[in-house]
């Protein structure tokens, strides 16, 4: 059964710090003790001391998330609405000086995943011939260590270290796209998604570019403000890291509605392409993009760079003048633009790993194979706890605070008779657009965020493992 907090809090470090170690000191072990991921070649040897239940992981990494982001040392970050993100990081272990092997794709991936300094040196969109840019075949990235341990592993989203070890990790299944940039206009699955949302492929209405070295010419897209390709308002719900959002939730449900949960611990990895540029911006964040504006300034790097001729600094890589040859930032409007655009894009993430976070089945109702079910115990349960509150405050407390308790029987004879009345209004009003009936009713402030995506019945609903009808994601959270 799924613990929630369990879920979230526990990282794959954790998990390995408490039971399952890989062997790469090459010091002896019992063979009874030594197992291996590749059983016929020996690869991946590992030894597992696990005790009692292994805990549920999901792992959610996010692509080009900047320190003015989040970081609570950088004094923009205060303006950034990030609530999902920010509950982690008082929740959990927040590691405020940490740092990445190399700042860019496919190396920074390729670290994490096996543990070591990456010889991955670049992506493979960009590199020049003979540069490793993905793993080896006979690397092991920690999942497979966790696959091999009886886990189920799943994945979904982006991958940008060879396919081919993803495929390793998380099965044939496993749906990997190997590319610095998500595939919106080719992903088969994701236009027939949009496609049953009655939403046409996007175009930006407004799109930041930059500039070449000479200043004039138009450089390289960041993306940018997006609309459906008709011209009509894009929602939030056909974006790809929705969408994405999505898949991760129905592989959990799925596994539960199943059974496979009640017998094998999870190892779920969602890889977010967003907020790297290029930007897709979607309707309904339009009061956010004025407020950021008000507050947005240009700073003062940019200001250096232009006092010397945007010429790279001594202290800057020579990275920089790759960059800007094709990305080049020379109009402080222009800075501005991506600016605000990153920081709501960021902002659509946070939804999207809230919304993630807060569909994780609970322990107590993860038994009922039927989110009405479900959702009719939770409503009860919430109406007693607060009919029980009004039923002792207003009859007793309030009288004798007044100095007449001789009130306290009739008003207590009262309160009872509107706890009745409020069962059956709950009774009555269930499956209703005041109390939905269609997903489970998640706590903390995510939903705040999701309801801010509109309740739009036009969308066709979305199926849910378990019901007989369709279930509206938005509608749940409204």
């Amino acid at each position: 059964m799924i613990n929630r907090r369990t879920f979230c809090g526990l990282t794959a470090g954790a998990l390995f710090g408490s039971g399952l170690t890989a062997d790469q000191s090459g010091s002896a072990e019992p063979a009874s003790k030594l197992r291996f991921t590749q059983e016929r070649t020996g690869g991946g040897p590992y030894s597992s001391s696990l005790n009692g239940r292994p805990p549920h992981i999901l792992l959610i990494s996010a692509d080009m998330v900047g320190p003015d982001l989040y970081h609570p040392a950088r004094p923009f970050s205060q303006h950034v609405r990030i609530p999902a993100v920010r509950a982690l990081m008082r929740d959990g272990t927040f590691f405020s000086n940490a740092f990445c092997t190399v700042p860019l794709c496919s190396p920074s991936r390729a670290s994490y995943l096996t543990g070591r300094y990456s010889y991955v040196q670049g992506n493979s969109e960009r590199s020049p011939e003979g540069l490793a840019t993905e793993l080896r075949k006979d690397d092991i990235i920690f999942p497979e260590y966790l696959k091999a341990a009886g886990y189920i592993t799943r994945q979904v989203g982006k991958c940008h270290v060879g396919a081919d070890k993803f495929l390793d990790a998380f099965g044939d299944n496993d749906q990997p796209w190997d590319r610095w940039s998500p595939p919106v206009f080719d992903d088969d699955d994701f236009l027939a998604y949009q496609r049953a949302l009655g939403v046409k492929p996007q175009k930006y209405s407004r799109e930041i570019v930059f500039r070449l070295q000479d200043r004039a010419t138009p450089g390289n897209s960041v993306g940018g403000w997006v609309v459906q390709e008709d011209g009509k308002p894009f929602p939030a719900e056909a974006q790809y890291s929705y969408y994405l959002g999505k898949k991760a939730i129905e592989t959990i449900e799925g596994l539960a509605t199943n059974g496979s949960l009640e017998h094998h611990p999870l190892y779920l990895q969602l890889d977010i392409f967003d907020p790297h540029q290029p930007f897709s911006i979607p309707a309904g964040m339009e009061d956010r993009e004025r407020e950021l504006r008000k507050i947005m300034a240009v700073p003062e790097s940019w200001h250096a760079a232009k006092e010397r001729d945007f010429q790279r600094g001594a202290d800057e890589p020579e990275i920089v003048d790759i960059y800007r040859r094709y990305w080049g930032i020379y109009n402080p409007e222009e800075l501005i633009n991506y600016r605000v655009a990153y920081a709501l894009q960021m902002e659509l993430v946070d939804r999207v790993i809230g919304m993630v976070l807060a569909r994780i089945p609970l322990r107590a109702f993860i038994r009922y194979r039927s989110i009405h079910v479900q959702n009719l115990a939770q409503s009860a349960i919430s109406a007693a706890t607060f009919g029980a509150g009004n039923a002792l405050m207003l009859p007793i407390g309030i009288p004798f605070v007044l100095g007449r308790p001789d009130l306290v029987p009739a008003l207590f004879a009262g309160v009872f008779l509107a706890m009745l009345l409020d069962g059956y209004l709950l009774y009555r009003m269930f499956d209703s657009d005041v109390f939905p009936a269609t997903a489970a009713w998640p706590p903390g402030a995510a939903p705040l965020w999701l309801v801010r995506l509109g309740h739009r019945p036009q969308l066709p609903p979305v199926r849910s493992p378990g019901t007989a009808r369709g279930d509206d994601w938005r509608a749940a959270y409204c």
